[in-house]
């Protein structure tokens, strides 16, 4: 994992952002909290977690699509307060994930035609036109090797069904064209874990003020 520090550097509030595949900070420079500290973790190649700065005040936790399992797999190292948010814990899983073929199909396709597949995974995590130009202003800047690495490795990853602190929050996109909402349901009832549905796509960051919205309010 890399991890970007955005946000006041003078702040006592951390907030720990857990970004999805083929991600960096840059699509999130918009959206962070005023009087934050922000602390951005993404390339899951590796699922060691850089050592966090150290919070004064609140320390949260948000976790998005192949985030989500960042998260969980170091759950027992994280503070209760936490937003799991268009994810899962078995990332390419038939039931409670992403179809494996599609994922394969996915990869087959980076592989052999490159950027403009990936362009084509960003647009399907937009459901308006407008969010998706506002993400190519502020588009990660990704090798092409190295997020086609991270997938082969996210491919191979164990499913996990952790305990779900009571605290945790879970959101569900129901317009999510990347991991299916019925898969996302059917993994948060196999965990026990309360969820609330909402009508977005998988990246839902910018129909909110920011970051910090998704602890606050009921989308």
């Amino acid at each position: 994992m890399r991890l970007r520090l955005l946000g006041d550097p003078k702040a006592s509030d951390l907030l720990i952002f857990f970004a999805g595949w083929a991600m960096d900070e840059r699509p999130f420079l918009p959206l962070c909290p005023r009087g934050m500290r922000v602390a951005v973790l993404f390339d899951y190649r590796d699922l060691t977690l850089p050592e966090l700065p150290p919070a004064r005040g609140r320390t949260l936790v948000l976790a998005w699509s192949l985030g989500v399992y960042a998260a969980l797999y170091h759950l027992e190292r994280l503070p209760a307060r936490m937003v799991f948010l268009a994810g899962t814990g078995a990332f390419r899983d038939r039931l409670y994930g992403i179809d494996p073929r599609v994922l394969d199909l996915t990869l087959a396709a980076l592989k052999e035609k490159g950027t403009p597949v990936l362009e084509r995974f960003y647009r399907r995590m937009f459901v308006r036109e407008d969010a998706y130009r506002r993400f190519l202003k502020h588009a990660p800047q990704r090798a092409l090797a190295e997020v086609i690495q991270e997938l082969e490795v996210a491919g191979g990853l164990p499913a996990l069904f952790p305990e779900i602190p009571a605290g945790a929050r879970i959101l569900i996109p129901e317009k999510d064209a990347v991991i299916p909402p019925p898969a996302q349901e059917r993994f948060w009832k196999q965990t026990g874990g309360a969820f609330e549905l909402f009508s977005e796509g998988h990246f839902p960051f910018y129909a909110r003020q920011d970051l910090l919205a998704w602890f606050h309010h009921v989308p």
